[in-house]
């Protein structure tokens, strides 16, 4: 990876959550996991907006990538071939926003405010001894997933992709 998939303004203060990881794939495995995750939804519980009570609500992931050092662009199946570069080493920054629903009394889908995460994957090693290092940040929202939550999401996404990249 070049540098140009590094966000300028990462935060400089320390993860919220950081883990490291043996890692077996390549980086385009890795990019092409992230892009599955993309629009991908589900249900659970917490506490409702207004803090009335416990609520059912929907959880959708919006996965981006980072552009030009300073603005972050979807990461879509169709976006992969332009990510996909590199040598299997460095840095790459996501952003990942939960966009959260929930049905009002009259079953009619009610947003409320979500949460944003800064995502830091750095590739280092050789072939046989690659590590994974995932660095969270949550930088927006009110915290109704937490950050070790994104990192399992991510490595459980890692062990369930079926469909590799064409490489």
């Amino acid at each position: 990876m070049s540098k140009s998939r590094q966000y300028h303004y990462y935060p400089r203060i320390t993860a919220d959550v950081e883990q490291r990881f043996f890692y077996r794939q390549t980086v385009p495995y890795f990019i092409h996991t992230m892009a599955q995750m993309n629009k991908k939804f589900g249900s659970f519980v917490t506490i409702s907006p207004d803090g009335t009570g416990k609520i059912k609500a929907k959880r959708e992931i919006i996965v981006e990538v980072v552009h030009r050092k300073t603005e972050f662009v979807p990461l879509t199946k169709e976006s992969l071939d332009q990510v996909i570069k590199g040598d299997g080493t460095g840095t790459i920054d996501f952003k990942i926003k939960l966009q959260y629903t929930r049905l009002d009394d009259k079953y009619r889908p009610t947003p409320f405010k979500g949460d944003t995460y800064l995502i830091r994957a750095n590739f280092e090693g050789v072939e046989q001894d690659k590590m994974l290092t995932l660095k969270v940040h949550h930088i927006d929202g009110p915290r109704k997933t937490e950050c070790e939550q994104i990192v399992d999401t991510i490595i459980t996404e890692l062990e369930n992709n079926t469909q590799p990249p064409n490489e």
